[in-house]
């Protein structure tokens, strides 16, 4: 009896070994299997977590002073400003900076070449109101209007300085445009753009134009306008205290 049991235990240990091993294997495989599945989520929410912080880099934005303080725009085109940030409160001229110019800031100092060869500065018409006036003959609108231009240099011709700056026209052209019209207003020439930096179009085009009282202070920025010779008078007008 014992050596039939002894004898059995021989034959049926084998196939127990061979099972064991077998669930063992399958053990081993299914804790891979987690591990695996483990690691990919691991790398998943990595991805995901670049991913999102990437859109949140790129795709955010900041708000950015656009100089002009939150001003409103007046009658006429006009910009008021109500804002008494960064005034230099007495005549010198502020110095220029990336900020659109406001009313009532003083006006940014610049030279300008004219087209008789001469250069003069903006502070060589202090005591007069200065119209400057961003132009060129390309432009139907600034052509159209160049005749109000040259109305109101006449009327006004011991107080207001007419100066009309041409934007990146050939000269030659300017030259033939003014003869062959009569004008004889002051005009300058920005042909890099330093003029232009400093007063930059409230429209973002041409023409526009800016006033500025005897004491150098800001008083009016129009763009397009209709009526341009009743707009900027009155403007003119305010600028001298009349």
């Amino acid at each position: 009896m014992t050596f039939y049991c002894a004898q059995n235990d021989k034959r049926e240990f084998p196939k127990m070994s061979k099972i064991n091993k077998k669930r063992k294997g399958e053990r081993n495989m299914n804790k891979k299997k987690k591990n695996r599945i483990f690691i990919a989520a691991l790398i998943l929410t990595a991805l995901l977590l670049i991913l999102f912080s990437g859109c949140e880099f790129f795709g955010g934005t900041s708000a950015t002073d656009d100089g002009y303080n939150n001003s409103a725009t007046g009658s006429g085109g006009g910009q008021n400003d109500n804002s008494d940030n960064n005034k230099t409160g007495n005549n010198e001229t502020a110095a220029p900076t990336e900020a659109a110019i406001e009313i009532g800031y003083d006006a940014p100092r610049f030279s300008v070449e004219l087209l008789n060869g001469e250069n003069e500065n903006l502070s060589d018409y202090r005591g007069k109101a200065t119209l400057i006036y961003f132009w060129a003959t390309w432009n139907e609108i600034c052509v159209s209007q160049m005749p109000d231009i040259q109305k109101l240099s006449e009327t006004y011709a011991g107080d207001l300085v007419v100066l009309a700056i041409n934007c990146n026209d050939n000269r030659d052209a300017v030259d033939y445009f003014i003869r062959e019209n009569g004008y004889t207003f002051k005009i300058g020439f920005d042909e890099n753009w330093e003029i232009q930096d400093k007063y930059p179009s409230p429209t973002l085009s041409i023409p526009y134009a800016v006033i500025i009282n005897p004491d150098g202070i800001i008083a009016g920025i129009f763009g397009e306008e209709e009526n341009i010779y009743a707009v900027y008078e009155a403007h003119v007008k305010a600028a001298l205290g009349r």
